[in-house]
């Protein structure tokens, strides 16, 4: 039987190494395995350097700030947000994080859930 409810420490998740915390990608059987999302958490210091400029042709990705300040690459623009601010990212819009304000938290959110739906542009 599911549990009926899951509650996670996003902080203990983040030190244990874990950056995508629900989704499809965990086994069936794991209170943390969703097919209807994608759930992440960071807290970031400096830009992921192995991020690379990417789209998802089927997922909206969705970048909730709980604090700090990051500036992301967006299309052909670059969109500013800060603590508070939820940023939508549509299907087959290129994006990039290019600068963060230390210690910035991001709930990262992906729906529907695409393992093999992210494409590397640069």
């Amino acid at each position: 039987m599911t549990a009926q409810y899951t509650l996670v420490d996003l902080e203990e998740e983040r030190l244990e190494g874990h950056k995508w915390i629900f989704g499809p990608f965990k086994s069936e059987g794991s209170s943390t395995f969703s097919k209807s999302i994608e759930i992440g958490y960071v807290n970031l210091q400096e830009v992921e350097k192995t991020d690379r400029l990417h789209l998802h042709s089927n997922s909206e990705e969705y970048y909730l700030l709980l604090s700090g300040h990051m500036q992301i690459k967006v299309g052909e623009g670059t969109v500013e947000v800060s603590e508070g601010q939820l940023l939508l990212v549509r299907p087959n819009v290129s994006h990039l994080i290019l600068r963060v304000q230390p210690d910035t938290r991001i709930l990262l959110i992906k729906a529907p859930p695409g393992p093999k739906d992210k494409t590397i542009i640069s």
